[in-house]
């Protein structure tokens, strides 16, 4: 341990001469030109004792670096802070307070409305009243006006708000968009619900249709009958065409009361879409008028048997065979009244009329000749009945037939 304490204290006052001498040398290199210092740094690395002095330098120096850098503390020294020194305190700011508007009142703003239109106070205290109480109701209203579709709650939600502050105008503008809106959703669903009727109704108008073919009345009036519930009111037509189909099918199925109803109905359409003094509205006239007369209710049917013969002759002309065919019904209630004055000019002038439209052996002429001469035997005048219905048997001849104004109708 001596000798190697020995050793060290040798090389420390070794370090400290080489650091003089390499002091006194830095200074004069320092001070020499830039050639003189090229020279100086050629002949030390070219003594041999030079090199050792250069390398125990270097040495030296790398030591001091790496005990400076192992002998570095691993934390910084906390330092205490100075204790701030007293300021002197800034003046006092004023504070302005902020401008929150505040929200209007619906009945406030009602209030300010009716004023501004000139109405009274006294009057204006009662209608703010009234108004005050039906806001509530106004809200639980539009609560309900998005339905169930979930893209409307939104604008309900907006024009409440609206509402609540007292901002009519916007609202109603709102609802306007509203109602727009569900107006054209409803079309849309409404017209693929009417071509479903539509088609659900003419297949129920068909199975009535080979119902009648199959004398199957009874049924037939109930496929029309549904038809009927399933039809939309708009084409009238096709509805009046369904409800005639169900008055005949009733009719003949003996269901004079449902027959009676839906000539009713057609009658009351007709008038409504053509007007009272179309020819339709007389054959409807005369349809409805016919169930009344096999109810035997003939104060009934009288009035309407006349009203369909003046809108006939009124329409169509005096010689029209629907006249004819008004004629002969307006004779068969007579004739069953025991009225036979009143029926035999009828019977005579819708003969008269079939004659000139029809040749011998028409049905519609076979029907009036049979009528008349069944009158006419009544009352006691068989001869000239025996000629009518030698009529009703003769072959036809053929001739010329003037056209019908608007063709026939079935029917006596």
């Amino acid at each position: 341990m001596e000798a190697i304490e020995a050793i060290l204290e040798q090389s420390e006052a070794l370090v400290r001469q080489i650091a003089n001498d390499t002091f006194a040398f830095v200074s004069e290199v320092y001070i020499a030109t830039e050639a003189q210092v090229r020279q100086v740094v050629i002949d030390i690395l070219a003594d041999e004792s030079g090199r050792i002095t250069v390398a125990v330098i270097l040495a030296a120096l790398i030591g001091l670096v790496l005990g400076a850098i192992l002998s570095r503390p691993t934390k910084m020294p906390q330092r205490t802070p100075a204790s701030p020194s007293p300021a002197t305190p800034a003046p006092p700011v004023e504070q302005v307070p902020a401008v929150v508007p505040q929200p209007r009142s619906p009945t406030s703003v009602y209030r300010g409305m009716l004023e501004t239109r000139g109405v009274p106070e006294e009057e204006i205290t009662g209608r703010v009243r009234t108004f005050a109480e039906q806001i509530d109701g106004f809200r639980q209203t539009m609560a309900k006006l998005a339905g169930d579709r979930a893209e409307m709650v939104p604008l309900v939600e907006q024009a409440r708000r609206y509402l609540d502050n007292g901002d009519f105008e916007k609202t109603v503008s709102l609802l306007d968009s509203l109602a727009t809106r569900h107006g054209e959703a409803a079309r849309v669903v409404r017209d693929a619900a009417r071509a479903q009727f539509g088609l659900s109704a003419a297949t129920q108008e068909f199975m009535g249709d080979l119902h009648v073919a199959l004398d199957e009345f009874a049924d037939a009036a109930q496929c029309y009958r549904q038809a009927v519930e399933t039809l939309p009111d708009k084409p009238a037509n096709g509805l009046v065409s369904c409800l005639n189909k169900h008055g005949t099918a009733a009719y003949s199925a003996g269901d004079f009361i449902g027959a009676t109803a839906s000539f009713d109905r057609v009658r009351k359409i007709l008038e409504k879409s053509l007007g009272i003094d179309h020819p339709d509205v007389a054959t409807a006239l005369n349809n409805l008028a016919l169930m009344y007369y096999e109810q035997g209710d003939y104060a009934a049917a009288e009035p309407l048997y006349r009203r369909a013969l003046a809108i006939d002759e009124a329409a169509l002309g005096v010689h029209h065979v629907d006249v004819a065919t008004d004629l002969n019904n307006l004779a068969l209630l007579y004739m069953n009244q025991g009225n036979y004055e009143a029926a035999e000019p009828m019977f005579n002038r819708s003969v008269a009329i079939k004659e000139r439209n029809y040749q011998l052996g028409h049905p519609s002429l076979v029907t009036g000749l049979r009528n008349y001469a069944i009158l006419l035997r009544s009352m006691g005048r068989a001869e000239e009945a025996a000629t009518l219905e030698s009529r009703v048997d003769a072959k036809p001849v053929v001739r010329a037939r003037p056209p019908a104004a608007n063709g026939p109708r079935q029917g006596a």
